[in-house]
């Protein structure tokens, strides 16, 4: 890689320095959403961010100098093209795929010099530099998957991983995340674990949730699994796999069955919503689900609309969540757009205890 950014004739120092000179506020939003999502492919990150140039056949500018800045890595699709051992000569139109973009959490440790504190936030939501997914089928779908429900449904915010810590969503104190959280705009929280490979794991995952909901029985928050099983005689297995493991964890202990675990446990298919490239289904419309609640054995699971408060009610008021996502260069641009972010600059002031006239 060192070899091949030698091309371009530019130090790490002046990538970075060029980095922050034209179109600013649009490279921060990139940085924002590869720290949020962790890994994108670059149409996502175009639409994320709002501007057509990251889907350039060539180069484009500002994923030059992220890349020679050491802020971020490029990948393609092992199928994009066949072997080349120039590899300057690479471009993002090979195989009419596009290619994959994560951060480098080293590199971007450093470039708190360079931004205002409300910068900053916007890049990092107060979080540490995010690991890149180590599982690139995984994060891609779970990116899709947001994005698809953020620009054709009435959705109020989506969240990428870096910010779907529990700490934040249910106040539990715990090294997990949701794979993405969806805020419907009466405040319910739909958090969105992603099935995209077989696991041993799984059941063990569905009881500490289970478990976690039933502490957390007052907050408003569902959890969807959203299964993304790979067109195969393995993969159509998960269908039975992952309800069974649900439906287990929903039922598993005296204190999930007394909160009534399972009506805010609920599992859906890809397929289902999405059932052939550039189509949906009219139950991904209202994101329809199943959940555990039937009367028995056999008819156990029932269908649920996780969109529609006549199914799902939401909480009596919004929380701070769709407030302070305005705040997040992450969310998708057309979202952000109609949120209005809160005073950043009036809450430092009387955090640090100015009375409001003086911070006016």
């Amino acid at each position: 890689m060192e070899a091949w950014g030698a091309v371009f004739s530019l130090s790490r120092r002046r990538c970075a320095e060029a980095f922050y000179g034209a179109e600013r506020a649009r490279r921060l939003t990139a940085l924002a959403a590869l720290q949020m999502w962790r890994l994108m492919t670059t149409e996502q990150l175009a639409a994320i961010v709002g501007d057509a140039r990251w889907l350039s056949a060539r180069w484009p500018r500002a994923l030059v100098l992220g890349l020679g800045a050491g802020y971020l890595q490029v990948g393609r699709f092992a199928l994009a093209a066949p072997h080349s051992r120039r590899r300057h000569d690479i471009t993002l139109a090979q195989g009419h795929l596009p290619a994959l973009v994560r951060p480098i959490p080293g590199a971007l440790a450093s470039i708190g010099k360079h931004l205002s504190y409300a910068e900053w936030l916007s890049v990092t939501g107060g979080r540490p530099w995010a690991t890149p997914v180590p599982y690139n089928r995984h994060g891609v779908l779970a990116t899709e998957a947001s994005l698809r429900v953020a620009e054709h449904l009435d959705i109020g915010a989506v969240l990428g991983e870096t910010v779907a810590d529990l700490s934040s969503v249910l106040g539990v104190e715990t090294w997990r995340r949701a794979d993405a959280v969806w805020a419907r705009r009466d405040g319910l929280i739909i958090v969105v674990e992603v099935v995209a490979a077989a696991s041993t794991g799984l059941p063990a995952k569905a009881a500490w949730w289970a478990d976690t909901l039933a502490r957390s029985a007052a907050e408003p928050v569902v959890l969807l699994f959203l299964v993304a099983s790979p067109p195969t005689q393995w993969g159509r297995s998960w269908q039975h796999d992952v309800p069974q493991c649900v439906a287990r964890a929903a039922f598993g202990s005296f204190e999930a069955v007394s909160a009534r675990v399972s009506q805010r446990m609920a599992v859906a298919f890809w397929e289902d919503w999405w059932p052939q490239p550039g189509f949906a289904s009219r139950s991904y419309m209202s994101l329809r689900a199943s959940r555990p609640t039937g009367p028995g054995p056999q008819d156990l699971w029932e269908p649920v609309d996780l969109l529609a408060p006549s199914s799902l009610p939401g909480p009596s008021r919004p929380g701070p969540l769709l407030a302070n996502a305005a705040l997040l260069g992450g969310v998708p641009a057309w979202l952000r757009q109609k949120q209005e972010a809160p005073g950043l600059r009036e809450a430092l002031w009387a955090q640090a205890g100015f009375p409001s006239a003086l911070a006016a």
